[in-house]
């Protein structure tokens, strides 16, 4: 009986440890998972804190090309403004490009792809901007020039009319001519340097109107000096001409741009 009982207690005492043993070792496996785990939802925090501030700096990037984007358009076209646009879209271009090396989701990806899309027709605006700003520049330049011109040769036909003899009933009525033509000219002048500042239809509208009616002034002068200032009126004519060419020029460009 001694032994039979001894035997029950020895048993039960191994029922305990193996109890014990059996929960120490599951309170061991239970914590290697939680580690495991732990560490795994830290990788993860840390890669999605990574992907946010590349997300941030790229967005900084973009905020970055509006920028100097708007400073170019507020410079009027201006180049050296304009190559620190195109050194922005490089740098936001760069960056795309970077990202889509590092991201591995699908629906990253594909962001990321169809920003490189939106980036290539970004750069074709860009590059058609540039352009219509430097043909702007030039014929703003062919404006001043052809204008100066015609001012040059109104200011010949008042000289020419001055030689003349006082007493001569035509003196005082084409000096008048002259004079008025120029005027209008200058009036024409003056609005069209206000659209070329200020490119509006309403501006737009107000210039070609005042140059048109400055150029029909021509036909007054061939009546009244075609016999005699036959040379100035055909240089006239053809800086007149060339000036309304650059006025079209220009709106044609600042359209498109």
């Amino acid at each position: 009986m001694l032994l039979e009982n001894s035997m029950s207690s020895w048993f039960a005492n191994i029922s305990v440890n193996m109890k014990l043993a059996l929960g120490f070792g599951l309170v061991l496996v239970f914590t290697a998972i939680l580690a495991l785990t732990g560490w795994t939802s830290m990788s993860g925090l840390i890669n999605r804190s990574n992907w946010m501030s590349d997300i941030t700096s790229l967005n900084s990037q973009l905020t970055k090309l509006r920028v100097t984007r708007l400073q170019y358009m507020v410079a009027d076209g201006d180049e050296k403004v304009a190559e620190t646009v195109q050194v922005s879209l490089d740098g936001f271009k760069n960056y795309q490009q970077k990202l889509l090396t590092s991201f591995k989701s699908p629906e990253n990806v594909k962001m990321l792809e169809q920003l490189g899309v939106v980036i290539a027709d970004y750069q074709k605006s860009l590059n058609s901007m540039r352009g219509g700003y430097k043909a702007s520049i030039v014929a703003r330049d062919e404006l001043s020039t052809n204008a100066d011109k015609s001012i040059d040769v109104f200011e010949l036909l008042q000289a020419e009319v001055k030689k003349m003899d006082p007493a001569d009933a035509n003196r005082f009525e084409q000096y008048q001519i002259v004079t008025d033509a120029k005027e209008n000219l200058r009036l024409a002048r003056y609005e069209v340097r206000g659209y070329t500042t200020n490119p509006t239809a309403e501006t737009e509208q107000t210039a070609v109107a005042m140059l048109d009616s400055a150029i029909k002034d021509l036909d007054t002068l061939k009546t009244t000096f075609s016999g005699t200032q036959a040379d100035q009126l055909k240089q006239l004519e053809t800086s007149l001409a060339a000036y309304r060419k650059a006025l079209q020029s220009f709106s044609r460009h600042r359209s498109g741009s």
